[in-house]
C-alpha cells in the first residue's frame, strides 16, 4: 500500500469512529471535533494572532497533546484546519510543535508532476503537509461516502457543497478521486514483504564505517533495502534521524525509498531529509537566499516558461544562426538545453564564453569548425543575456538548483559549516546518475567523506542528457581518496537465465570499463524459460507478434496481463504498438501523450469554444455524443463562424437552418456552457462540467474494461494539470491551450504520461519507455524495435553541442564527439536496463524489413546476447495486420469541379488533414497572436502592397517605409520590444527591395492547370522579366530549409511557368531572413515527380482521402492541434474552392 493509501485508510477509520460515536457525517466541524476528542488531544481556538499560535493559523504540540488553531472563517474553513493538525497528530507521531500556516486540502496528491512541480512537494516538511492535507479532506469526506452521494444519491458536486458547507474544490477533487481513479486493491508485489536476512555483500556494505564507500550494486541486488539497513545501522550506531541526508534524482525513486523506511522506521522517515538533489538545492537557497541575492521563496521557471521569457527578449538577443522571427521556440529550447547542459557542469556565462571563443581561435580556415564556434558563440551570448535577466527577476531554472548551492559552498565557509554540522551523514541513491555539478555539491558538503556512503551501477547511466556520466562511478577514488568499493553479489529479482542475458551483454560495455565486473548468482535460480529473438517479416506484424506473445505467456505460463511490460525506446513506438495491442483485445497500461488522447482533445475543444469566436474545434466537438451532429450542419455553421465576433455567438436557434439532430446538440451545448464564459478557470469549468452537469462524464459504475479505466485515468490526469495552470497574462482557458500545445512541442509533458499509483493494480499489460522502467520489474519484458537505427537509436545531433572543454571526463574529444560518445554508452545501459528488467521472460523482437520493403539490419546487440537468447525465426502473429484503405476517407460533395493554389496543395502534401479542415471545411483553427505573429502580420501586408501593383515595384524606400509604418500603427504589437521588432519587420521588408534592384517587374497573373477533374492555380508572388526570361518568384519571410527545392509549390511554379513563358522561365526562392535569393532548378526526372505527385494529390482530394500526418515538432504548432481526429458522419457539401 502506498503512503497515501495508507493516509486515506486511517483517515477513514477516525472518519467512521466519529460518526459511530454519534457524529453527523453531513456536519464537518462536529465530526472532527469528536474526532480529536477521541483521540483525547485537547482543542483550543484562539483569535488570530496569538502568541502561542507562534505566528502560524494552527499548531499541534505533542507534549500535552494539544491542538490549537485561530478562531477565524467558516465552520468549514475550521473544521479543515483542525483536520489537518489531527492529521499530523495521527500521522507522524512528531517529537516537536508542528506550526502550520496556509493549507490546502483540496490539491490532488498523486498527479504527476510537470515543471516546477517535479522539484517541490519531496522535502520533509512538504511531504509532510501534504500527507496532512489529505487528511484532513478524507476526514471531511471519504471517498466511500463521496462516491455514494454521487452515485447512489444523484448529489452533483453543487449538491453536496449545499449538503456539506464545504468547499467546491474540496468535492469536485474528492470526485474526480473517488470515479476516476480505480479503486484501491492491496496487491502483493515482489519485495515488498521482508526478504530473507542481509546476504554477506549486503550487510558488508550497510557496516562499513571510517571512508568513503561506493557500492556497486547490479539490477536486482537489493540495493534500496541495502540503503534502509544502511540509516537503521546509522541509528544504532548513535546517530539521529535529522542528522541523516539521503540524496537521489527522481520524486519516484525518493517516494520508494521514503515508503520503504516509513514501514520500518516511521520516526526515522519523518525527521531525515530524503529527497532529490534539485530539492535540496532549492532548500539550501532558500536557506541562504540573502548570500544568493534572492527572494525568501524565490520562483522557479520551467523550460516551458524560460522559453517564454527569451521569446520576449529575442529582439534584443544577437541571433543569427538561431534566429527565428516567426516561431523561436525550438531555437530557444535548443539554446536553454545548451545552457542547462553547461550548468550540470558548474561553467557560467563567462567561461562558456571563453570556450566558444577559445573554438573560434583554433578553428582557422576549417569552414565546420568556425560554423560549431560561431554557434557557440551565439549560445554563449543568449546564456549572458538569459543569466542576467533571471538574476534580475530573482528566479531559478532546474540547472540553477544545483549549480548555484555548490558555487554558493564553495566560496561561503559560513553557510558550508551550517550545513556541515547539520547533516553529517551524506547517502547517496543513484550515484551513476550524478553529474559534475552534483559531485562537487557532495565534496563542498561531505569533505574528506568518512560519512559519505553511495550506491550505483554504472551500467544503468541513463541521463546523458542532465549531464550524467558512468565516469563519475570510476572517477570515485579521484574525488574522494581513501575510498572503499564494495559490490551485492546476488540477484533476487530474476532468474538464472535472465541474468545471464544481461551479464553477457554487459561483458563489452563501454560502462563497465574501470569498474568490478558484474559477477552476479540469481537467487531464484534456473526456471528453464530461456530468453527469445522473435523475428517477423513486416513491421506491422510486429505488434501481432508481441500481441501473440502477450496472449501465450497468459494462457500457457499464467502470467498476468499486469505483470508483464512492453518497453521501447522511444515514446513514438509506444503509441503505435499500444493502438496496436487494443486492436487485438489486448488490454494497455498507457496514457501516451495525454493533450493527444481522444478524450483529453474532445475537453479541450468544448474548453476552446468558450474563448474562440470562430468555434475552430467545432468539428471535434460535433462528434461527442451529447453535442453530435452531421458533418452537413457543421458545413453550414463554419459559414456563419467566418462572420462572429464574440465566442459562442453562432450557437443561437436561428443562426442558421439546421436538422433536428444538429439543434438538439446546439441546445444541449447552450445548456451545459450556462454560466461558463472566456474568463472562467479550465479547472473550475471542468469540474461542472463532469461533476454538476455529468453529461461529459463515463459512468464509473463497473463492470469496466480497462479501456475504459485508462479514459478515467487521463480525464483525472488532465483534471489535476488543469488546477495546476501557473498564472500569467491572459484568459486562463486560453493560456491551458497554448500551454498545452507549447508541452508537446518541447516534450515537456513526458511526466503526464506517468499514470497514479491506484492505477497500478488495474489488470493491464504496461507500456513504457526504457527510461520510465527505471527502478521496476515484470515477471515478463517484451522489447520491440530491435533493428539497426531502431535500438540502438541513431540520435539527434544537438543544435547546440557544448564547446570544446566543457565535459569533464572528455578531454581530447570535441564538444560534439563527447555528446556522441555520451549517446552510444547511454543506448548501450538502455538495453542493459531493459533486459534486466524481466524476473522470467524476456523477448525481444524486431522486423526484417522496412515499411517500403526494403530490408533493414537488426539491432547489433543481438549478436552480444546470441549466446544465451533462442532464435524463433518465424514467430506466430495474432491477429496480423489488414490494410484499411478508405480509414481516413472523408464524405465531400463538390459543387462543381474545385481549383486550390499550389500554396495549399502544398499543405496537403505536407498533412492532407490540416489541409481539409483549413481549406475544405473552412474551420479557422487557432493561431496563438504572439508578437512575432503581429510583425509578420504586418510584413505580409506590407509585401501584399508592393506586388499588387506593378508601379511599387521600384518604390523609393521612404514611400515603403510610410506605408509600413500606417499598416504598423494599426497591427503592429505594442507591448514588450514592440519597436526592436518593428526595425526587424522593415529590415524583411527592406530585404525584399534589394532583390528588385537591377530587375523589372513583369506580368503577374494567374496560370490555371487541369489536374485532372482539380484545378492548380499559380500565382507567384512576384515575376520579373518577361518572354523566355520570365521568372517566377517565390518570397518568405522566413529562414531556408534543408530541402527546400522539395516543396511542391517550386514544381508548381515551374509548371505554369513553362506553359505561359516556354521552357527557358525560372523559379527564385527569396528568403528575407538574411539567405538571400536561390535558384530552384529541377531535374527532368524531379519535375516529372513531382507533377506525378501534383496529379496523385489531386485524386486523393477528390477521393475524400484526408489522412493525418501526425509529427511531434509540426503538430503542436498545427492551428487544428486540438480538432484533429475523426470527423464527424456524413456529406460535407463544400462550395466551390476557387484558388484565383
Amino acid at each position: 500500500m502506498d503512503a497515501f493509501e495508507v493516509v486515506r485508510s486511517r483517515a477513514a477509520e477516525v472518519h467512521a469512529a466519529a460518526v459511530e460515536g454519534g457524529a453527523d457525517p453531513l456536519r464537518p466541524l462536529d465530526l472532527v471535533v469528536a474526532a480529536i476528542d477521541a483521540h483525547e488531544i485537547d482543542l483550543s481556538w484562539l483569535r488570530p494572532g496569538d502568541a502561542y499560535l507562534r505566528g502560524g493559523r494552527g499548531l499541534y504540540d505533542p507534549s500535552l497533546p494539544a491542538i490549537a488553531c485561530e478562531d477565524r472563517g467558516d465552520p468549514t474553513a475550521k473544521a479543515l484546519l483542525a483536520g489537518h493538525e489531527l492529521g499530523h497528530a495521527v500521522l507522524h507521531d512528531p517529537d516537536e510543535v508542528i506550526v502550520d500556516g496556509d493549507i490546502d486540502p483540496s490539491r490532488a496528491v498523486e498527479a504527476a508532476a510537470t515543471g516546477v512541480e517535479k522539484v517541490e512537494g519531496y522535502g520533509r516538511r512538504e511531504r509532510r503537509e501534504l500527507q496532512a492535507d489529505l487528511f484532513a479532506r478524507e476526514l471531511v469526506l471519504p471517498r466511500a461516502l463521496a462516491r455514494r452521494l454521487f452515485l447512489e444519491d444523484g448529489h452533483g458536486a453543487t449538491d453536496i457543497v449545499r449538503l456539506t458547507g464545504l468547499p467546491h474544490a474540496l468535492v469536485a477533487q474528492q470526485l474526480a478521486d473517488c470515479l476516476l481513479l480505480p479503486e484501491h486493491r492491496p496487491r502483493a508485489e515482489p519485495g515488498a514483504v521482508a526478504g530473507p536476512p542481509l546476504d554477506d555483500s549486503q550487510r558488508a556494505a550497510a557496516f562499513h564505517e571510517g571512508t568513503p564507500f561506493l557500492l556497486q550494486a547490479g539490477p536486482g541486488t537489493g540495493k534500496t533495502r541495502t540503503l534502509v539497513s544502511r540509516i537503521e545501522r546509522l541509528l544504532d550506531r548513535g546517530a539521529t534521524a535529522s542528522e541523516i541526508l539521503v540524496l537521489t534524482f527522481s520524486n519516484k525513486a525518493a517516494g520508494e525509498l521514503v515508503e520503504r523506511l516509513t514501514a520500518r522506521l516511521p520516526e526515522a522517515a519523518a525527521a531525515a531529509w530524503i529527497g532529490t538533489f534539485h530539492g535540496f538545492g532549492l532548500d539550501v537557497l532558500r536557506q541562504f537566499h540573502d548570500r544568493e541575492g534572492l527572494p525568501d521563496d524565490p520562483r522557479l521557471v520551467d523550460k516551458a516558461d524560460a522559453v517564454g521569457m527569451l521569446e520576449d527578449l529575442v529582439p534584443r538577443l544577437p541571433l543569427h544562426h538561431f534566429r527565428n522571427l516567426h516561431d523561436p521556440t525550438l531555437e530557444l529550447s535548443d539554446i536553454l538545453a545548451a545552457v542547462s547542459r553547461a550548468k550540470d557542469e558548474l561553467t557560467l556565462p563567462d567561461a562558456y564564453m571563453a570556450l566558444a571563443e577559445r573554438m573560434a581561435e583554433r578553428a582557422g580556415d576549417d569552414g565546420e569548425a568556425r560554423l560549431r564556434a560561431e554557434k557557440a558563440i551565439e549560445v554563449a551570448a543568449v546564456y549572458c543575456v538569459y543569466d542576467a535577466e533571471m538574476r534580475r527577476l530573482g528566479r531559478l531554472d532546474f540547472g540553477d538548483l544545483v549549480m548555484r548551492p555548490t558555487l554558493l559552498l564553495e566560496r561561503d565557509r559560513d553557510a558550508l559549516d551550517i550545513l556541515r554540522a547539520k547533516h553529517r551523514h551524506i547517502l547517496v541513491d543513484e550515484y551513476q546518475d550524478v553529474n559534475r555539478a552534483s559531485v562537487r555539491l557532495l565534496k563542498a558538503l561531505a569533505g574528506g567523506g568518512e560519512r559519505l556512503w553511495v550506491v550505483g551501477d554504472s551500467r544503468q547511466s541513463i541521463y546523458r542528457f542532465r549531464g550524467a556520466a558512468s565516469a563519475n562511478m570510476t572517477g570515485f577514488e579521484a574525488d574522494f581518496p581513501g575510498r572503499r568499493i564494495g559490490r551485492l553479489t546476488v540477484n533476487y529479482r530474476s532468474s538464472a537465465e535472465i541474468v545471464a542475458t544481461f551479464s553477457a551483454f554487459a561483458t563489452d560495455m563501454a560502462a563497465s570499463r574501470g569498474v568490478l565486473p558484474l559477477d552476479l548468482t540469481a537467487h531464484a535460480g534456473a526456471s528453464h524459460a530461456h530468453p527469445e529473438t522473435r523475428t517477423v517479416e513486416r513491421p506491422e506484424d510486429e505488434a501481432a507478434a508481441v500481441a501473440a506473445r502477450i496472449l501465450e505467456l497468459r494462457q500457457v505460463h499464467g502470467v498476468d496481463f499486469r505483470d508483464q511490460a512492453v518497453l521501447c525506446r522511444g515514446n513514438a513506438r509506444l503509441a503505435a504498438v499500444a493502438a496496436a495491442l487494443e486492436r487485438r483485445d489486448v488490454p494497455v497500461l498507457f496514457l501516451g501523450t495525454l493533450f493527444e488522447r481522444d478524450e483529453i482533445r474532445d475537453l479541450l475543444a468544448v474548453l476552446a469554444l468558450l474563448v474562440d469566436p470562430k468555434a475552430g474545434t467545432l468539428a471535434r466537438v460535433a462528434r461527442m455524443p451529447r453535442y453530435a451532429m452531421p458533418l452537413e450542419d457543421v458545413g453550414r455553421l463554419q459559414r456563419v463562424l467566418a462572420r462572429c465576433e464574440e465566442p459562442m455567438a453562432w450557437a443561437t436557434e436561428s443562426a442558421v437552418p439546421l436538422g433536428a439532430e444538429a439543434a438538439t446538440a446546439l441546445a444541449n451545448l447552450r445548456a451545459d456552457l450556462e454560466g461558463l464564459g472566456a474568463a472562467s478557470h479550465p479547472w473550475e469549468a471542468l469540474c461542472r462540467l463532469l461533476f454538476d452537469h455529468r453529461y461529459l462524464l463515463p459512468d464509473p459504475r463497473p463492470p469496466l474494461r480497462t479501456r475504459d479505466r485508462m479514459r478515467m485515468v487521463a480525464l483525472w490526469q488532465f483534471l489535476a494539470f488543469c488546477r495546476e495552470l501557473p498564472p500569467g497574462h491572459g484568459l486562463p482557458i486560453q493560456r491551458l491551450l497554448d500551454r498545452t500545445r507549447r508541452l508537446v512541442l518541447l516534450s515537456e509533458e513526458r511526466d503526464l504520461r506517468q499514470m497514479p499509483a491506484a492505477a497500478a493494480a488495474m489488470d493491464g499489460v504496461s507500456l513504457m519507455t526504457v527510461h520510465a522502467s527505471k527502478g521496476l520489474e515484470f515477471e515478463a519484458v517484451h522489447i520491440p524495435g530491435m533493428v539497426g537505427q531502431g535500438f540502438p537509436s541513431g540520435g539527434r545531433t544537438p543544435r547546440c553541442p557544448p564547446p570544446d572543454g566543457l565535459v569533464a571526463g572528455a578531454e581530447g574529444l570535441s564538444g560534439l564527439d563527447a555528446v556522441r560518445r555520451g549517446h552510444a554508452e547511454e543506448e548501450e545501459c538502455l538495453f542493459f536496463v531493459a533486459a534486466s528488467r524481466a524476473r522470467r521472460h524476456l523477448t525481444l523482437l524486431a522486423a526484417r524489413r522496412k515499411a517500403n520493403g526494403s530490408g533493414r539490419p537488426l539491432s547489433p546487440f543481438l549478436d552480444k546476447v546470441a549466446e544465451v537468447v533462442r532464435d524463433v525465426p518465424d514467430p506466430p502473429l495474432h491477429l496480423r495486420e489488414a490494410p484499411e484503405p478508405d480509414r481516413h476517407r472523408i464524405g465531400v460533395a463538390w459543387e462543381g469541379p474545385p481549383s486550390f493554389t499550389a500554396e495549399q496543395i502544398s499543405l496537403y502534401d505536407r498533412c492532407p488533414r490540416r489541409f481539409f479542415y483549413t481549406h475544405v471545411l473552412g474551420a479557422a483553427g487557432g493561431r496563438r497572436s504572439t508578437p512575432f505573429v503581429r510583425m509578420h502580420d504586418v510584413v505580409h501586408e506590407v509585401l501584399r502592397w508592393l506586388r499588387e501593383d506593378a508601379r511599387n515595384w521600384g518604390l523609393p524606400l521612404e514611400a515603403v517605409r510610410a506605408r509600413f509604418d500606417v499598416v504598423w500603427s494599426e497591427k503592429g504589437p505594442t507591448e514588450g520590444y514592440s519597436e526592436e521588432l518593428r526595425r526587424m519587420g522593415f529590415e524583411l521588408v527592406e530585404a525584399l527591395m534589394r532583390t528588385r534592384e537591377g530587375h523589372v517587374p513583369g506580368l503577374r497573373e494567374p496560370v490555371a492547370i487541369d489536374l485532372g477533374g482539380l484545378g492548380l492555380v499559380v500565382l507567384p508572388d512576384e515575376v520579373r522579366g518577361d518572354g523566355a526570361a520570365t521568372v517566377y518568384r517565390r518570397v518568405r519571410t522566413g529562414r531556408r530549409r534543408k530541402e527546400e527545392e522539395d516543396d511542391l509549390v517550386y514544381a508548381a511554379y515551374l509548371m505554369a511557368a513553362g506553359l505561359r513563358h516556354g521552357p527557358g522561365a525560372r523559379v527564385e526562392a527569396i528568403h528575407l531572413s538574411g539567405d538571400g535569393v536561390m535558384d530552384i532548378p529541377l531535374t527532368p526526372r524531379k519535375r516529372t515527380n513531382r507533377e506525378r505527385k501534383l496529379r496523385l494529390i489531386a485524386e486523393g482530394i477528390l477521393a475524400g482521402d484526408f489522412p493525418p500526418e501526425p509529427d511531434e515538432r509540426t503538430c503542436p504548432r498545427c492551428p487544428h492541434y486540438v480538432t484533429c481526429g475523426p470527423v464527424p458522419a456524413g456529406i460535407l457539401a463544400a462550395h466551390r474552392p476557387d484558388g484565383a
